[in-house]
């Protein structure tokens, strides 16, 4: 038995949770820790007035929040909420959350571990393959992968939530938290398949903002149009040289438009890193939480 406060957050995005299946997660990990707390978080257009279980060992929140907001914001709502010691964050199916995954995961937390990653094989080769390309823009000691699970320790929360307060996109957050972690894998489909619309913004964050796309794709643009430039003006040097005449007007446009769209968009790819923590240093922390509803345990 894990002698700790678990927190175990459910990120439900699209439906309320069934609470037979709630039922008996709350069975299991009355039986692998010492005391625990299920954090359930849904958009408020599937709020409720009752949400009924017979039988609770532990407290069961359901946190609403503003459908206007991205998921992120409303995991790190559920995030802020949490009081355990450990803070297991599962995005799978409930039926896959076994036993022997929880034990693995305590397991690891008892040795030191301060966050533990649970990555899954059922991901599309289109997922795997858009992650590669934004990591290949990072800096390769802070890879960013999408996990089905994440267990995070009490001190390290406080990390994530002041990191939170300029950069609200989940995966980020976590792959630059310093910590001690470990990644493990596990056959579990995720719960919920994100559609077209979350999955362009999700991108859109994670080039813009996770990952040094404004400055190296400015900079190597710029390198290429610098070096067109260059060699177009070394193929007019050497016909004038080997022919006594100089080269259609054509040649110098292009050595202008060359040189000087490579100067634009170097200075572009040198500002951009400090024009972007600028901005992140002036958003301000909204909490997307529209209501939250409580049960208490029954015994």
């Amino acid at each position: 038995m894990k002698q700790a406060y678990v927190s175990l957050i459910l990120p439900f995005p699209k439906s309320l949770p069934n609470p037979t299946q709630l039922g008996l997660l709350d069975d299991l990990l009355d039986k692998l820790c010492r005391d625990h707390e299920i954090i359930v978080v849904t958009p408020f257009e599937f709020y409720q007035d009752e949400f009924k279980l017979t039988k609770l060992h532990g407290p069961l929140s359901i946190v609403y929040t503003n459908s206007i907001y991205s998921s992120d914001r409303a995991r790190i709502s559920a995030l802020g909420r949490a009081v355990g010691d450990f803070i297991v964050e599962w995005q799978g199916e409930l039926e896959s959350l076994t036993p022997q995954i929880l034990e693995d995961i305590f397991k690891e937390t008892n040795s030191g571990i301060e966050l533990v990653e649970i990555a899954t094989s059922y991901q599309s080769r289109s997922s795997r393959f858009f992650y590669k390309v934004v990591n290949l823009l990072r800096p390769s000691r802070l890879p960013v992968h999408k996990y089905v699970s994440r267990t995070i320790s009490r001190r390290s929360i406080g990390q994530l939530l002041a990191a939170a307060k300029i950069e609200q996109h989940i995966n980020i957050l976590y792959a630059e938290l310093p910590v001690k972690r470990k990644r493990l894998s596990a056959e579990v489909n995720f719960m919920f398949r994100p559609n077209l619309r979350d999955r362009i913004a999700e991108g859109a964050s994670l080039l813009a903002r996770g990952s040094r796309f404004g400055t190296v794709i400015p900079l190597t643009l710029a390198t290429v149009s610098a070096m067109f430039g260059f060699f177009v003006a070394l193929y007019a040097g050497s016909i004038y040289l080997l022919s006594g005449k100089s080269p259609e007007g054509w040649t110098t446009l292009m050595i202008v438009l060359g040189i000087g769209q490579g100067s634009i968009l170097a200075l572009i790819g040198m500002t951009w890193s400090r024009i972007d923590s600028l901005t992140k240093g002036m958003s301000q922390v909204q909490d997307v939480t529209a209501e939250v509803f409580i049960i208490p345990p029954t015994d």
